[in-house]
């Protein structure tokens, strides 16, 4: 899924758990889950998973080379660091 898919899956689905009971989310969760840091939270999680998909496919293919894998390392350990980084986590 793309972000902006991911985001209307995970919006929608905090719809139907809202209209089915209204009490079911807290004040502060509900005003989380609606702030800008979460959806690039989720973003970010979304790159990273993307990243894991394709290194676990690399390894998976017949002809992998040791270089194609590293790549794929780095590129993941630059969008952890650049999830961390925006996200405040260190």
């Amino acid at each position: 899924m793309s972000g902006a898919q991911l985001r209307n899956e995970i919006t929608n689905l905090l719809i139907k758990v809202i209209k089915n009971n209204p009490r079911a989310l807290n004040e502060k969760l509900r005003n989380y889950i609606t702030s800008h840091e979460f959806w690039a939270n989720v973003e970010y999680l979304h790159k990273v998973l993307k990243l894991i998909k394709i290194a676990i496919k690399t390894v998976e293919s017949s002809n992998v080379k040791f270089a194609d894998v590293f790549l794929i390392l780095v590129k993941m350990a630059f969008a952890i660091k650049a999830m961390l980084t925006m996200g405040n986590y260190n």
